[in-house]
């Protein structure tokens, strides 16, 4: 029994690490700035940290918790597998991971393009999160604006107004979009 107890802080105290690297790294994104102090693990100024949080989840964002969610389970697949794999290595490692965190996700949808009120093609969207999000993956050096001008497309053309990009690259990354 002991073993089991044993295991379970240590997942514990991964999980806890792991969510305290993406609150850091949102924060870094949000203001262009770090609250957390590296040297001493730990944030510099815990209030300031939780009112941009509050500001990112809650009013500017729509579905900000969900896509809080997105992103922890990306940062979670990223430090499990690393980089270089396949797309669908990802997709399918991401699904798992949003399974774990009660959120419910379809992968490879198709979706219809129109153009003129004609059915004009159909692609597959990579994931669609709790229907409301629409998650594309890509494992490249660096973003392009090319990337996120496509992701972007793909919201003016659905019925999906989020859209995070997940980079699986030498460094992760990640962008939100959203329409309206």
């Amino acid at each position: 029994m002991e073993n089991k107890t044993e295991k379970l802080e240590f997942k514990k105290k991964v999980f806890k690490r792991i969510n305290t690297l993406v609150l850091e790294i949102c924060a870094e994104k949000l203001n262009g700035k770090s609250y957390f102090n590296k040297s001493e693990n730990r944030f510099n100024d815990q209030k300031i940290f939780t009112d941009s949080m509050e500001i990112s989840t809650e009013s500017n964002y729509e579905f900000g918790e969900i896509t809080n969610k997105i992103i922890q389970a990306f940062y979670q697949v990223y430090n499990e597998i690393g980089y270089g794999f396949e797309n669908a290595i990802y997709i399918n490692a991401l699904d798992l991971a949003f399974k774990n965190l009660n959120l419910n996700s379809e992968k490879n949808r198709e979706l219809e393009i129109y153009f003129l009120n004609q059915k004009i093609g159909i692609y597959k969207a990579n994931l669609i999160v709790v229907d409301k999000i629409l998650v594309q993956v890509f494992n490249v050096e660096n973003f392009f604006s090319n990337l996120e001008q496509k992701v972007y497309n793909e919201l003016k053309l659905n019925k999906y107004k989020v859209a995070l990009i997940l980079n699986f690259g030498i460094k992760p990354d990640f962008k939100r979009k959203q329409i309206g």
